[in-house]
């Protein structure tokens, strides 16, 4: 799948049955889809912008700019989510990624580049 600046991505992980979920990603004139099995405890769900592994190492992260995830939905309604979600990375010692607090509906967020936080998406 060749993915492009400014491409808007749709993604989701979705359970076919016990143990076995689709995981599905498409970018309007591309999809991507694979089953995965997974026996977790099932109590959690994540939005992550995240450096890629290389070789079994962490990369440094790119300077991607900023981003949006919204909306986000855990079976199937808006993930009420807080302050207390938020998480930032941090690379050799410097912090490289920073969300922004939730949207007003409590379904998004947005996430940039650096250590400033973005404004929330507007829902």
């Amino acid at each position: 799948m060749t993915v492009h600046p400014g491409d808007t991505m749709t993604a989701s992980v979705t359970r076919v049955s016990t143990g076995v979920w689709t995981i599905a990603i498409n970018d309007g004139s591309q999809h991507f889809s694979i089953q995965e099995a997974y026996s977790g405890p099932l109590t959690s769900a994540e939005w992550i912008e995240e450096a890629p592994s290389v070789g079994g190492r962490t990369a440094t992260l790119a300077h991607y700019g900023s981003t949006v995830f919204d909306p986000g939905t855990v079976n199937g309604g808006a993930p009420g989510l807080t302050a207390a979600n938020r998480g930032v990375m941090v690379q050799h010692r410097k912090q490289v990624s920073t969300p922004s607090s939730e949207d007003s509906d409590a379904d998004g967020f947005a996430v940039a580049y650096g250590n400033l936080a973005p404004g929330p998406p507007t829902s």
